[in-house]
């Protein structure tokens, strides 16, 4: 949105409406992979917690938004705008390999122990 300012009147339209869908996809993405991790990496035992985790994280976000926002709008402007462009893709690019990370370390087995990593044993060891 920050570069729709200094184009030309009939450009303005077009990087609106691209900004627009390319937001959307990224609401559907975030919506469904917070779905997908809160229920699909939660063991049964566990859903509470880990929906009670994903709705502080969605509440602290909702929280902060406008101080961070207004913070950087107003203190940068364009470049404000671009850098929180910026920062949302690489925490999106993040949450991939972050995924995939506690996939693979989490026990498959309420009975078995999770596989260690380089930082030691996981932490959820045994879960009864």
């Amino acid at each position: 949105m920050a570069l729709t300012v200094d184009v030309p009147a009939w450009v303005a339209p077009v990087l609106a409406v691209l900004a627009v869908v390319v937001h959307s996809v990224g609401e559907v993405w975030e919506s469904s992979g917070g779905y997908a991790r809160g229920f699909g990496l939660a063991p049964d035992h566990a859903q509470g917690q880990y929906q009670g985790l994903l709705g502080i994280g969605f509440d602290a976000g909702q929280a902060l938004a406008p101080v961070i926002l207004t913070g950087a709008v107003l203190a940068l402007g364009h470049t404000g705008w671009l850098l929180l462009g910026v920062f949302f893709a690489l925490l999106g690019a993040a949450g991939p390999p972050v995924a995939a990370w506690a996939e693979r370390t989490r026990p498959t087995n309420p009975d078995e122990e999770a596989p260690t990593d380089a930082h030691g044993p996981a932490r959820g060891r045994k879960t009864s």
